[in-house]
């Protein structure tokens, strides 16, 4: 029985990643979307990032998307997505034009802070990579508590919006008081402009069961938990056999059951990639056909324990399971 709502992410769009968009970062040495900016300065970088945002999601890539039967579309942006600063440049037009979108096509609209002042990651998806200072000044957590007042008071009425995510994966070692103390505030915001009708949405921070239980220790209930489930970045995860990634599936399966029981939960983001180790020696056939059942694997698990999934992204540029849109990779067509 399917009880999650099925999402899909807008990656490499408002928030760029060379990965996703390769072409955007031709002949460069950048590696984020701030580093681009630096290299190419403000003209082109600004000339550049128009073509990009005009062209790799359009009207017709919400209309395909409504046609697969998603109902949710996961949006990141960062802090600058108001306006021009410290190097980044706003895009809240693409913003507009995506709500449009998607109340045309019946779809609803997921806000994820995926970058914030001082990176709160240190990865290339929060704008600048290198950098892990979001949670060492207040500076840097009151601007976040701006921007999603922000938008909130631009979209928190808008029929199209399903809910605000305060925060994009804040890495494991963010002291956890910090995080939650974050947490009350953006929920205590949002709440204030946006009623009860809009989820209030926070990442687990790769430690669902410790954060479930910090949650409760604070009685914030009413949230949805987002934990994002790979399998292919940790060295434990690089050398695991096929049958050892189908195994941690199960094993993710129990996982979100228990935690379930208090709150909630969004796989926020996942993905049919698995590490070049995994098919060492396999022929191609025998890696398609292992990825196809990788993909139906997780989604049989988060279709029936969790309360919604989205899967990360949309589309790429290279060919990759990473790329809905591709579906032949996936058995769908």
């Amino acid at each position: 029985m399917t009880k999650a709502l099925q999402g899909i992410n807008l990656g490499g769009w408002l928030v760029l990643e060379r990965w996703i968009t390769p072409s955007v970062f031709a002949g460069t040495i950048a590696n984020d979307e701030w580093s681009l900016g630096q290299e190419l300065g403000e003209s082109s970088m600004k000339q550049k990032l128009q073509q990009h945002r005009d062209t790799f999601i359009t009207k017709k890539d919400i209309a395909w998307i409504a046609e697969q039967g998603f109902s949710i579309v996961r949006l990141p942006v960062g802090y600058w997505v108001f306006n021009d600063r410290d190097g980044f440049y706003g895009s809240i037009e693409y913003v507009d034009l995506l709500f449009a979108w998607a109340e045309e096509y019946g779809l609803r609209v997921i806000l994820d802070l995926h970058g914030a002042p001082g990176s709160q990651n240190g990865w290339d998806h929060s704008g600048k990579a290198g950098l892990l200072g979001w949670h060492t000044q207040e500076a840097y957590i009151s601007e976040s508590l701006v921007v999603l007042e922000q938008l909130a008071y631009r979209y928190g009425a808008d029929p199209a919006l399903y809910g605000v995510e305060v925060l994009n994966e804040p890495r494991w070692d963010i002291p956890l008081k910090v995080l939650l103390g974050f947490y009350m505030r953006a929920y205590a915001v949002l709440r204030s402009i946006c009623g009860g009708a809009v989820k209030v949405i926070v990442s687990d921070s790769f430690r669902l069961k410790d954060m479930t239980a910090g949650l409760r220790a604070i009685g914030l209930a009413d949230v949805i938990v987002d934990s994002h489930r790979y399998q292919l970045f940790s060295d434990e995860d690089k050398w695991l056999d096929f049958k050892g990634h189908l195994k941690k599936v199960i094993m993710w399966r129990r996982e979100i059951q228990q935690q379930a029981k208090y709150f909630p939960i969004m796989i926020g983001e996942w993905s049919a990639t698995l590490g070049h180790s995994t098919f060492t020696g396999s022929l191609e056939k025998e890696i398609s056909a292992m990825t196809v059942e990788y993909f139906r694997k997780q989604q049989e698990v988060f279709n029936t324990e969790a309360a919604i999934w989205c899967y990360w992204t949309y589309k790429t540029e290279q060919i990759s399971p990473w790329s809905y849109r591709d579906q032949s990779i996936f058995g769908l067509k």
